[in-house]
């Protein structure tokens, strides 16, 4: 049996794969609800928005080379995600559900035997980082920021009360929050880098090294963020202005980022195409060419 006929033999490998992911979305419609909200109301959970479709890139480009594999992980992991989303739903804690949601999707692709491991993983950033580990090093890391980014703006200093850092101009006053530590860029820059390696075809391990290089990349882009909030607070600008500097840029970068390695992967795609569509044709040209050579001694 080819590999083909392996992955139809799955559950997922068959025309009635989109009713599947259907079904998914349908069964744990209140924790996907609950991601749209989380996602409209805080910038910084926006960094999530690009993974849907690099998650689809890196799949569709690991399909067709991975064998399949027993539907038994399939159940396990819809089983146990579904347990997750009950203790979810039934303690009024739906964000705990998204960890279900996450199991149930890497288990079905890999089940289905759709993708190897660091494919079928750019799942998992599916969903924002957790506010426990957004907040986990604040006030630490945002002050961190706001002390080298007053360096940068003349006319502007840091302060903090009750633990609170602040950035101060001479008529503004720009809070600096949690997610302004810039945890949740990282988480999603760390991301990019595993969704480059596994596009690549690189395996658990050089994906999580590209994953933890592109993470700390997260320490000069947050620290330039914050520093352009500075100094557009420093140049008369309303603390709206700056606070919309720290809430979007962070995300749209993220989004810039990931539309230029999935334009450069699919680019790569093409070529490899268009490459093999030409040197078929050049193959078939030469056989046809010495056919004729051949009739033509005949003669």
């Amino acid at each position: 049996m080819d590999r083909e006929a392996v992955a139809e033999s799955t559950l997922l490998g068959s025309a009635s794969a989109w009713l599947i992911w259907l079904g998914l979305l349908a069964a744990f419609s209140p924790v996907v609800l609950d991601l749209v909200d989380h996602v409209v109301t805080h910038p910084w959970a926006r960094i999530g928005i690009v993974f849907p479709w690099l998650a689809w890139i890196a799949v569709h480009r690991d399909r067709a080379g991975t064998a399949g594999r027993s539907n038994r992980l399939i159940w396990i992991c819809l089983l146990l995600a579904i347990g997750i989303e009950l203790l979810a739903v039934s303690g009024d804690v739906l964000r705990l559900g998204r960890f279900g949601l996450v199991i149930a999707a890497v288990g079905l692709v890999r089940g289905a035997g759709w993708a190897g491991p660091a494919s079928a993983l750019v799942l998992v950033w599916l969903v924002p980082l957790p506010n426990a580990f957004v907040g986990m090093l604040s006030p630490a890391l945002e002050t961190t920021w706001g002390s080298l980014s007053v360096v940068l703006a003349p006319g502007v200093g840091l302060e903090s009360e009750s633990r609170v850092p602040a950035i101060v101009a001479e008529q503004a006053r720009l809070v600096l929050q949690p997610e302004d530590g810039g945890l949740a860029m990282g988480f999603g820059l760390a991301g990019l880098g595993w969704f480059q390696a596994a596009a690549a075809g690189g395996n658990l391990f050089d994906a999580a090294g590209r994953a933890l290089r592109w993470g700390v990349m997260m320490v000069p882009a947050q620290l330039t963020i914050v520093a352009l909030a500075s100094i557009a607070l420093a140049f008369g600008s309303s603390e709206g202005l700056a606070r919309s500097i720290l809430d979007e840029a962070g995300w749209l970068m993220i989004l810039v980022l990931a539309l230029v390695l999935s334009a450069r992967t699919l680019r790569t795609d093409a070529s490899g195409i268009l490459g093999g569509q030409w040197k078929g044709t050049s193959n078939r040209s030469m056989n046809d060419a010495s056919d004729d050579s051949t009739r033509a001694g005949a003669c």
